[in-house]
């Protein structure tokens, strides 16, 4: 299999982070607004269902979430390829409380 490193959340489009947001940084999400001096670093970001669509994907053996308490947004994203069980695994972290 192949791994992708992508930048995921509920829908596609430009997500906010630090300034110096880059690959490995967590917790932005497409809901957020930008903040000026704190979130103003636009990024692309895509949900699960479109990234596999436009990748003529058809099947993900393993999902990891790792999102700093936004994984719930991640697998919003993901409703279709999870609804048609087409997502075989996935890994994520719980947090008791909300992170959105």
């Amino acid at each position: 299999g192949i791994a992708h490193h992508v930048a995921v959340t509920n829908r596609s489009g430009l997500v906010y982070g630090p300034p110096r947001c880059g690959g490995g940084d967590e917790g932005a999400s497409a809901l957020m607004r930008n903040a000026p001096g704190r979130w103003n670093n636009p990024q692309p970001a895509t949900s699960v269902d479109d990234f596999c669509a436009k990748h003529g994907l058809d099947k993900v053996h393993w999902l990891a979430v790792d999102t700093e308490g936004f994984d719930a947004l991640v697998l919003e994203g993901a409703q279709a390829m999870l609804a048609s069980r087409k997502i075989d695994v996935v890994e994520f972290e719980y947090h008791d409380r909300v992170g959105y």
